[in-house]
């Protein structure tokens, strides 16, 4: 039997604007925009690090302020984007005289956060749990485990950390000798908290001066709980190069693990050397399928910094691009373009690079502003996601002399990108913003996601 729709424009709902990929979602904040001015009344330096979202699509953002002491501090929006004053004290929770650079959500919504002492001897690095209500967790060793250098090494410096698939803490960073080395950090910290064990990586890349320099900022996991690292080590000749690690927990340490896509070694170092012997950083790090590492940071030229893209499959093949954001004017001298994270979508694996760039519509002060790529290819920008692949988006600075935005970090959420970073105001300071872009490739996708 067929069945007729008779025609009766009364009975049919009207048709709702389908967003284009890259545009901001207008059910958040103002436009797709949130700024925190002066965030808490404190007009000085908020500086938000990291973002990951509860289950009910709260936004939960780690960082750090200059208010008096340094401290450290978790804060919580609704999905709408207004400070959730129902979480923490007044919408905020952390410590004094610490930095957090990163945080993760349980599965239970619980909050961890990761970062470094500050003003001590000798410097900690700190892995902090607080309940998904923002109270510390007095469960997880009684809210914060400590990871200290040994001996008389001077630091440890948290910058990423991830939950493995048992709940555990995997911490990567710097660690700091006596002699001045800086070495590549890993940590495991169990799930409640209640053991811990870490090791120092110190001559894991070749031609160091002295004192040699290995920085670790991002981490991811791979598909059999193996930890991969990207940082940046000095070479003989004092630049900067990006640095790859691949290892693994075997009951007692993280132990390096030799591997295919670094040739079979168990650590790499990409020259990228675009300007000669100019300093090469990889700030963010994320795996596609079948083991694709990629990689975001930047790249210095003769007179300014171009932001990079590597992809480096399972084969060892590596692909290098290097653009700036704003595909129309310069790059002139001076310009630092780069990326902060790396976010893979889960439908279709395409990568989202997020960062920050010279946006020359805000000339003659040349303000930044947070951009995005997205790729369907190694070298190649998705045309269907903002202007030929690239969106800028101004996240409202209230200077009046630069309009200085940046990205420091991204996540997505039910096809939604969402990035956190600053702004500067008026005084000087510096305002936590977020953005959220709307939903990618319509409803299927993001009901899948």
């Amino acid at each position: 039997m067929r069945y007729v729709l008779i025609g009766c424009l009364a009975c049919v709902a009207p048709l709702i604007a389908i967003a284009t990929d890259g545009d901001l979602d207008a059910t958040f904040g103002s436009g797709g925009k949130v700024q925190l001015p002066q965030a808490g009344g404190y007009h000085g330096t908020w500086m938000p690090t990291d973002v990951a979202v509860q289950s009910n699509g709260k936004i939960i953002i780690s960082g750090w302020n200059d208010a008096g002491a340094t401290n450290c501090f978790v804060l919580r929006l609704d999905a709408n984007g207004t400070l959730d004053t129902s979480f923490g004290n007044n919408g905020y929770a952390g410590y004094t005289n610490c930095k957090y650079t990163s945080v993760a959500v349980r599965s239970n919504d619980s909050i961890v956060a990761g970062g470094y002492g500050v003003g001590y001897t000798i410097t900690p690095g700190l892995v902090s749990q607080f309940t998904s209500a923002g109270q510390p967790d007095t469960s997880f060793n009684n809210g914060t485990v400590d990871l200290l250098p040994s001996g008389v090494d001077t630091a440890v410096v948290v910058n990423r950390i991830v939950l493995d698939n048992d709940g555990n803490v995997v911490a990567t960073g710097a660690y700091t000798e006596s002699a001045g080395n800086v070495d590549f950090y890993l940590a495991r910290v169990a799930t409640n908290g209640s053991a811990q064990t870490s090791v120092h990586y110190s001559s894991s890349f070749n031609a160091h001066p002295t004192p040699n320099s290995d920085i670790a900022y991002d981490l991811a996991l791979g598909v059999d709980g193996s930890y991969y690292v990207a940082g940046t080590t000095k070479s003989a000749a004092g630049d900067l190069n990006c640095a790859l690690m691949h290892s693994v927990y075997n009951s007692t340490v993280e132990a390096i693990l030799p591997d295919s896509t670094f040739n079979g070694s168990n650590t790499l170092v990409l020259g990228k050397d675009y300007g000669g012997t100019d300093d090469d950083y990889c700030f963010a790090l994320a795996l596609q399928p079948r083991e694709t590492l990629v990689l975001g940071g930047q790249s210095s030229l003769a007179a300014w910094q171009d932001a990079t893209f590597t992809t480096l499959d399972a084969l060892g093949t590596r692909t290098d691009y290097k653009f700036v954001y704003d595909q129309i004017n310069g790059p002139f001298n001076g310009d630092v373009n780069t990326v902060k994270r790396v976010v893979i979508e889960p439908y279709d694996h395409r990568a989202l690079l997020v960062g920050s760039g010279p946006d020359y519509t805000d000339l003659p002060s040349r303000g930044y502003d947070i951009g995005v790529v997205r790729y369907s290819g190694p070298s190649t920008p998705d045309t269907s996601f903002g202007s030929g692949g690239f969106a800028f988006y101004d996240a409202g600075s209230t200077s009046t002399i630069h309009n200085l935005n940046t990205a420091n970090s991204a996540t997505l959420w039910h096809g939604r990108l969402i990035i956190v970073g600053t702004a500067q105001d008026s005084v000087g300071g510096t305002d936590i913003v977020a953005l959220r872009l709307a939903p990618f490739d319509g409803i299927f996708k993001d009901g899948f996601d």
